[in-house]
């Protein structure tokens, strides 16, 4: 049987092939109350075979246990000229998280048993319109592929229109991503747009 989880920065927590069945829908002030108060997970149940995803706020200790085992994705590059095999580098991470950390952003940890497998964002989250953008990149192949990324890109949508109140979710994949483009249309993204580098997605509340 699943127990509540206490800890302050778990946000959202999830089983795969699941209905939420618990959500906490009381207003927050601002962003730094809705990640340093605590807030009730949403849970979803599966078999008991299923492994457990949790979205955490990203910690600077979060960040590098994720980065220290990160492998550059080819699938996101258009251009492969730009494309270089990822080293580890302390400091490079450091000003990473620093930068990400801003008010119109949040930042997630994807956890499986406890550990980062991934990063999700929450970013351009504009309060007036109600709108955001969703971005996710999952740690290496061992990750891809197994359905973790789907089940975080869920419980994120549910984040966002639930406790943040956006109305509109936007996202993009890169023409050659077929992978992702896959996943944001199961989760319910709409196809509304496509350059030469980019489809772009939507998916309203």
């Amino acid at each position: 049987m699943i127990g509540l989880t206490t800890a302050e920065d778990l946000l959202i927590q999830a089983c795969a092939g699941t209905q939420a069945i618990e959500a906490d829908r009381a207003t927050r002030g601002s962003i730094a109350g809705m990640l340093t108060g605590f807030i009730r997970p949403y849970w979803f149940f599966g078999g008991l075979d299923t492994e457990m995803i949790e979205l955490r706020k990203m910690t600077r200790a979060l960040c590098h246990k994720l980065y220290r085992n990160w492998q550059s994705d080819a699938s996101i590059y258009m251009d492969m000229s730009l494309f270089k095999p990822y080293v580890y580098d302390q400091a490079s991470v450091d000003r990473y998280f620093d930068a990400k950390n801003e008010p119109s952003r949040i930042l997630f940890a994807i956890m499986l048993d406890g550990r980062p497998i991934g990063e999700l964002q929450l970013k351009r989250i504009d309060w007036e319109k109600a709108e955001c953008t969703l971005s996710i990149h999952m740690q290496n192949d061992a990750v891809k592929g197994k359905g973790y990324g789907t089940q975080a890109e869920r419980l994120a949508v549910q984040y966002a229109f639930e406790k943040l109140g956006m109305a509109v979710i936007h996202a993009d994949a890169v023409l050659k991503n077929t992978r992702s483009q896959h996943v944001l249309e199961k989760v319910g993204f709409h196809l509304v747009g496509e350059d030469d580098m980019f489809r772009t997605y939507r998916m309203e509340r």
